[in-house]
């Protein structure tokens, strides 16, 4: 969630800023809280969420990822964006020429693998993913910090997917190259509001400013 508050998030709370700026705004961040318990008990009145992948290699269930059913009458949930995955590859990698074409998960399929980022969605994202391109990812390490991520795999211990939003640390010597082939692992953000709260000018504000955002970050390949 740090990469969407980072990429997505803070500069639709600044727009909304501009534009409202009595509203007062919190931006908060707890990943042992639920959003939707927060919307029910007031506590929010926006929640950014990332549904964990589903499927049998999903692994263990985290019930502060999972959604409701959309037609849940308490909520509106809304699409915010997705997220492509990108490879993260040492600089001397045989894909680090690739970056132009790209490269399909399943070429990957012989690498060592590093489990990176926040375990409750992109350490699922990534098993699911192999799983849909026919293989289990044989992983040797984890991180959860992208800086630490990116020191390991520029010390070649293995490679790993990164979220577009994911930073990568200047002059570490790797390599992002973008993956191809269909179908192509994304992290998808959701909006939800406390459902009839969707039409009360100040969420209404704060629901268009998280859609101007995204579109930002998509017209720039996010």
């Amino acid at each position: 969630m740090a990469t969407a508050i980072a990429g997505v998030i803070a500069p639709a709370v600044a727009r909304l800023r501009e534009e409202l700026p009595r509203l007062a705004v919190e931006i908060g961040e707890d990943p042992g809280e639920n959003r939707f318990e927060l919307l029910l008990a007031g506590r929010a009145d926006i929640a950014v969420v990332i549904p964990a992948p589903g499927g049998p290699h999903a692994g263990p269930r985290r019930p502060d990822r999972e959604l409701p059913p959309s037609d849940d009458a308490r909520f509106t949930q809304r699409p915010v964006l997705e997220e492509p995955q990108d490879l993260l590859v040492p600089a001397g990698h045989r894909f680090a020429g690739r970056v132009a074409q790209g490269v399909t998960l399943a070429e990957a399929a012989g690498e060592s693998w590093i489990r990176a980022g926040d375990p409750a969605d992109q350490h699922q994202l990534l098993l699911t993913a192999c799983a849909t391109a026919g293989f289990t990812p044989r992983v040797r390490h984890d991180a959860v910090d992208w800086y630490a991520v990116a020191a390991l795999v520029a010390h070649g211990f293995g490679i790993c997917l990164i979220p577009r939003l994911a930073p990568v640390p200047e002059r570490c010597p790797v390599v992002r190259v973008p993956l191809r082939g269909e179908p192509l692992p994304v992290r998808r953000f959701l909006a939800a509001v406390r459902r009839g709260s969707e039409r009360r000018p100040p969420v209404a504000r704060g629901l268009a400013a998280l859609r101007a955002a995204a579109g930002e970050r998509e017209a720039k390949g996010v």
